[in-house]
Formats: C-alpha cells, sequence, structure tokens
C-alpha cells in the first residue's frame, strides 16, 4: 500500500462507515503490528483524533489529502490545549 492507497482508504472509512474512529483505529493496530512506516502511522491517527474536521472535509472533496488530514489534526489540539487552559 502506498500513501495516496492509504489517503483514499482513510476517505473511504471516513465517509461510508458510521463508526469510522472504531474502524480507523482497528486500521491503527493493523498497521502497527505490520511495522507499516510511522508516516502511514501517523496519517491514521490524526484522522482519528481530527475525524470531526476531516469529516468536513470530505463533505467539499473526495479524497484527503495528506495535509487536509494533519490540517484537522492541529485544530483537533489546539482546541484540546484550549480546553485545558494552556493557551
Amino acid at each position: 500500500m502506498d500513501k495516496d492507497q492509504l489517503l483514499k482508504f482513510i476517505s473511504l472509512i471516513i465517509e461510508r462507515n458510521s463508526s469510522h474512529t472504531m474502524v480507523l483505529s482497528q486500521l491503527l493496530d493493523i498497521l502497527k503490528a505490520q511495522k507499516a512506516p510511522q508516516e502511514f502511522i501517523d496519517l491514521v491517527e490524526y484522522s482519528c483524533d481530527g475525524f470531526r474536521d476531516v469529516k468536513n472535509v470530505l463533505k467539499t472533496k473526495s479524497v484527503l489529502t495528506e495535509q487536509d488530514i494533519r490540517d484537522a489534526e492541529a485544530r483537533y489540539r489546539k482546541v484540546r490545549e484550549e480546553n485545558v487552559g494552556r493557551c
């Protein structure tokens, strides 16, 4: 599997599965067990963290980009830090 295929797969999971966070967590476990590149593991983890933003991005396009996922995760992290009072 290459990065483009992984991004398409993540997009399909989020778009078509109502329990996408559980499915992404399972995909993450599989990638870790298969010793996938850390970059792939990060993309799936970021998709889990920023899934609300990622899902909104999918309303405007059919396949996510790596930058979409990274931006969504960064927004998630920022909101989380603000909620704990770090910002």
